[in-house]
């Protein structure tokens, strides 16, 4: 249970709590504002945050103690244009390895991504050595030459058969020698979870592209692994096989830097009033 106390002392009565508690867990009563229903709270941290005298404690964490949110530390528009469209998908890298601090600090950063009901379901595997990370993209064009073999229309879609003839030849066509992998998953089915890997693994590759480090998603990766045939790769990641892979990004330090901002037609916004 998620553990809500307000010290009386010096809560103001603002019930600013009370108007963002997405679960209706405060309640103001004679002595002032009060978690009335503790069992309901999913530790969301929204009264904590907003809390305009730093009267809450969230499991144990008190205010005082708490990281400050200045708005001041916040990136102006050209500083977050320059991350968000200056962010490029990476498929080159350098062959030193990122430390595993480094990437300590990214997944910290990526652990404050969002998910629905604060559900928080989701683990990461990070697969730190490149011969791991090789085996493992051996494991997926495996599973591409026995989709080749099925028949799987999904297989000339998505060009396998090139696929499997560039691993031949000594290319590494899914995981680009990328040093390093991570992978959210989850022990169980995808169906209510996806959503949470995605969002997951996005923050954490923006917070890599902070870090000075290139990602690229692992598409082909996910694709082997969500199907049914696709156990060994599961395995290969270390997974069992009832795991299911939500996202995964390869990673390390980029071998050149992006000069420009290739175009990009904005999507179609519909307006409605």
């Amino acid at each position: 249970m998620k553990s809500v106390l307000i010290d009386q002392k010096t809560c103001s009565s603002c019930q600013r709590c009370i108007q963002l508690c997405p679960t209706s867990v405060l309640r103001t009563s004679g002595s002032g504002i009060v978690a009335q229903y503790p069992e309901r709270c999913i530790g969301c941290g929204q009264c904590f945050a907003f809390c305009p005298t730093g009267s809450i404690s969230l499991n144990g964490l008190r205010a005082a103690d708490a990281i400050a949110c200045n708005s001041a530390d916040l990136p102006a528009e050209h500083a977050l244009r320059s991350l968000l469209q200056g962010r490029r998908s990476i498929r080159r890298y350098r062959t030193e390895p990122v430390p595993r601090a480094v990437i300590g600090k990214a997944l910290e950063l990526a652990g404050h991504a969002p998910s629905g009901g604060n559900l928080r379901p989701l683990r990461w595997t990070v697969v730190h050595n490149s011969e791991r990370v090789h085996s493992v993209a051996a494991a997926v064009v495996a599973w591409m030459r026995s989709e080749l073999d099925s028949g799987n229309p999904l297989s000339l879609v998505l060009n396998y058969a090139g696929l499997v003839a560039s691993w031949d030849k000594g290319n590494d066509p899914v995981m680009r020698g990328a040093p390093h992998l991570v992978i959210a998953h989850y022990p169980g089915p995808a169906a209510q979870t996806m959503h949470a890997g995605v969002i997951a693994c996005t923050t954490l590759e923006l917070a890599f592209a902070g870090l000075g480090i290139g990602s690229c998603w692992a598409g082909f990766l996910m694709i082997a692994a969500a199907a049914p045939s696709g156990k060994a790769v599961l395995q290969a990641c270390g997974l069992d096989e009832d795991s299911s892979i939500l996202g995964g990004l390869m990673f390390g330090y980029p071998a050149g830097t992006p000069l420009r901002v290739p175009p990009r037609k904005p999507y179609p916004v519909e307006w409605i009033s």
